[in-house]
């Protein structure tokens, strides 16, 4: 898609139809900006393909508080591509933590200049956040802040946080297909003074990907080591052949980084296509894909 060059923010809109044998919860979507002229590619970005199904989530994920504090939560809503007519949405907390005081509605109702209903069913002593919401002259499709939930701290520890129902429907009232956040946690807590830690070492050996990918000329290739020891970086192609050993030596544990210019070891720029990356050391070995454009 060709791409104005001036300043400022910009939408895009591909279309996509899904073919039969597609498996949602496994579709990614890879997007690159790549210069015309010298085909240098400056920003490339992988994410799963959520386009397609719709997002319920809590931000923050993880909410810290000292016992009497309040702390608020947002929950974010990132519609499928059919417009939403109404939400209801029960949140389970745990009591002993945090109590919650209040539910109010956020800007994705307040500022969608539609007539809506919503409804907090927040009681003393509850242990859900229940609420519900429903636009009378209209529906929304864009993404933002459907509700704003307020926890008071009641004891150190933490609480999960976790969608029991929510249930998102159109204008025919037919339910759509969302999903949902699972690793949100509440954490109430006495003593918010800063402690410094030792760095941990990882536990397993990690590679982290590379940015950008695709790439053109450059790649920055992350990775996590579990132990110290001697550690080769490598790059082979397609084939499985050696093209271009980065490090062989002796690194310590921790997270490392090593850019690749997409040459062999005679300093020969290599052709388009896929490469691995291979991580192989006293504990293991991972590998992960690059992907060279031009």
């Amino acid at each position: 898609i060709p791409v104005d060059p001036a300043p400022g923010v910009q939408t895009f809109t591909q279309h996509i139809s899904p073919e039969s044998f597609w498996v949602g919860s496994r579709l990614n979507a890879t997007v690159f900006l790549q210069e015309q002229t010298s085909r240098r590619i400056w920003q490339a970005r992988t994410a799963r393909l959520n386009a397609l199904k719709g997002l319920l989530r809590l931000d923050p994920a993880d909410c810290e508080m000292n016992v009497g504090e309040v702390c608020s939560l947002r929950v974010m809503i990132a519609p499928s591509q059919v417009p939403v007519k109404g939400v209801d949405v029960t949140i389970d907390f745990d009591e002993s933590v945090a109590a919650l005081q209040a539910i109010h509605a956020g800007s994705w109702v307040t500022g969608s200049g539609l007539q809506s209903y919503f409804h907090d069913y927040t009681e003393t002593g509850a242990t859900e956040a229940h609420f519900s919401l429903a636009f009378l002259n209209g529906t929304v499709t864009g993404g933002g802040e459907l509700a704003l939930l307020e926890f008071r701290g009641l004891a150190a520890g933490a609480s999960a946080l976790t969608f029991t129902q929510d249930r998102v429907r159109d204008t025919n009232n037919t339910e759509l297909d969302y999903s949902t956040s699972l690793s949100d946690s509440l954490f109430v807590i006495n003593d918010l003074t800063p402690v410094e830690e030792p760095p941990v070492a990882p536990v397993a050996l990690r590679l982290l990907g590379n940015t950008p990918n695709p790439f053109n000329p450059s790649t920055l290739i992350s990775y996590e080591l579990p132990a110290a020891g001697r550690w080769q970086v490598a790059i082979y192609d397609a084939q499985g052949r050696l093209q271009r050993t980065l490090a062989d030596e002796w690194q310590l544990a921790g997270r490392r980084e090593l850019r690749w210019d997409g040459r062999d070891d005679a300093g020969t720029a290599l052709g388009s296509g896929l490469y691995l990356v291979r991580v192989n050391g006293p504990t293991g070995s991972a590998s992960g894909k690059l992907l060279l454009l031009k």
